[in-house]
């Protein structure tokens, strides 16, 4: 019997939650969630395994510095069809123009009440004045 599975890639700097589902043999079905700074669902179209891929957001810049990349995630988990998946896509963290920048946000999948995986958001840059880091 063949295994159905289904990816979710989740991109922090692009801050994009994409699935891509293959239904045995043939064909494929891609959703994309992009980062809208509130929570959206999804429903497991078909039961079968899930391969799970999620990006926390990018941490700001600040001080002509750049900020650091959020955590990859990634494993599997079974789904059934209809189960509904809350996502919380973390967003890039805000620019310090001279200061220091702003974390990313963390990047989340809920079934139900229960976290199947989360991402941290990459930390903000540092700002430096004249050689030395404030």
């Amino acid at each position: 019997m063949r295994t159905t599975w289904i990816s979710r890639a989740l991109l922090a700097g692009a801050s994009v939650f994409a699935f891509i589902a293959a239904h045995g043999e043939a064909g494929a079905a891609t959703w994309t969630f992009a980062y809208t700074g509130a929570e959206e669902t999804w429903t497991a179209p078909v039961t079968g395994g899930y391969f799970l891929k999620l990006y926390g957001g990018q941490g700001g810049s600040g001080g002509g510095n750049a900020g650091g990349l959020g955590a990859e995630v990634t494993g599997d988990l079974g789904l059934t069809a209809g189960d509904v998946l809350t996502i919380l896509v973390g967003g890039q963290g805000g620019s310090g123009g001279s200061s220091a920048g702003g974390g990313g946000g963390g990047s989340f999948v809920f079934n139900g009440a229960s976290p199947l995986a989360a991402a941290g958001g990459g930390g903000g840059a540092a700002a430096s004045s004249g050689g030395a880091w404030a």
